[in-house]
């Protein structure tokens, strides 16, 4: 008689890494796509979530960023540059490392991220009434930033947890 192997843990969930993709997929699009701030100031989500950020946490490093959103140094090396270039930012050097160089906001991007700030509430509630008036439930929504929080804690944190290594493959 054949044993019948239990089933795995995901594949009795609700977990659907597909949706997930897909929500990422189309979240990254969007943070491409140049939007106006102010007047005269037009930046990607990206670039602008990048001032927020290093404004948030004044003398940050790019490897602390690369690590956290999981980009190559080559790629935060090239935002840097423009957020500097824009004036949004500067380096200072690590007074403790010769090569570590610390993330500053300048005025220009503390006054962006004011404007973000002061704008936020705003996005944010029409978002949240498109998501009421799709049916979601405040619960919902609730229960769906809990899990993507976690979701964004346990990959930052364990590189290794892809979808693909994650669920192991159907004996043939």
């Amino acid at each position: 008689m054949e044993q019948k192997r239990p089933e795995h843990p995901l594949r009795l969930s609700t977990h659907r890494p597909g949706l997930v993709y897909d929500f990422v997929t189309v979240c990254s699009s969007m943070n491409a796509i140049p939007k106006q701030y102010a007047p005269g100031v037009t930046l990607t989500m990206t670039e602008a979530s990048t001032v927020e950020e290093i404004a948030e946490h004044p003398g940050v490093t790019a490897a602390q960023l690369c690590k956290k959103w999981n980009r190559t140094r080559g790629a935060l090396s090239q935002l840097v540059k423009k957020l500097e270039q824009k004036g949004f930012i500067c380096r200072e050097k690590c007074e403790d490392h010769d090569r570590m160089q610390l993330l500053y906001p300048t005025v220009r991007g503390m006054q962006l991220r004011q404007v973000m700030e002061d704008n936020e509430g705003e996005y944010h509630a029409k978002l949240y009434q498109e998501l009421l008036d799709r049916g979601c439930t405040k619960e919902e929504m609730e229960a769906f930033y809990k899990v993507m929080g976690h979701y964004t804690d346990a990959l930052q944190a364990r590189p290794d947890l892809r979808w693909n290594n994650i669920v192991p493959e159907e004996d043939h």
